[in-house]
């Protein structure tokens, strides 16, 4: 697995253990479906996000993490778009929908893997 930036491993040093470890669950399993996607960090007033392009371009992200003080949101750029039967996606905006990674269950669940990884799942 592709190691953490030093950058985004000194943010990720404010937030408690357990938050970290939801980030890394999460963040792998962005990894583990395209290994050479951009890795676009920045720290935001309440949260650090992390956006994942194949261009390195922040408008040709398709997902990220927002990183909060007891949980990790998995953001979808294009939720909107997504299929959700289950309606798992939250969100209120014009396109962006997420899941609150509060376990790592959450990353198990069925729902949640084909939002990850689509067709491949």
């Amino acid at each position: 697995m592709r190691e953490i930036p030093e950058a985004l491993s000194g943010f990720l040093m404010s937030y408690p253990p357990a938050v970290r470890y939801l980030f890394d669950l999460t963040r792998n399993a962005i990894l583990d479906l395209e290994e050479n996607v951009h890795e676009l960090i920045w720290d935001n007033y309440n949260a650090l996000a992390v956006a994942y392009s194949p261009s390195g371009e922040l408008r040709d992200a398709y997902c990220h993490i927002a990183t909060y003080a007891a949980h990790v949101n998995l953001g979808f750029n294009q939720g909107v778009y997504l299929p959700d039967p289950q309606k798992i996606l939250k969100g209120e905006g014009t396109l962006i929908r997420h899941v609150s990674v509060r376990s790592e269950q959450v990353l198990s669940e069925r729902s949640v893997q084909r939002l990850i990884y689509g067709d491949l799942y």
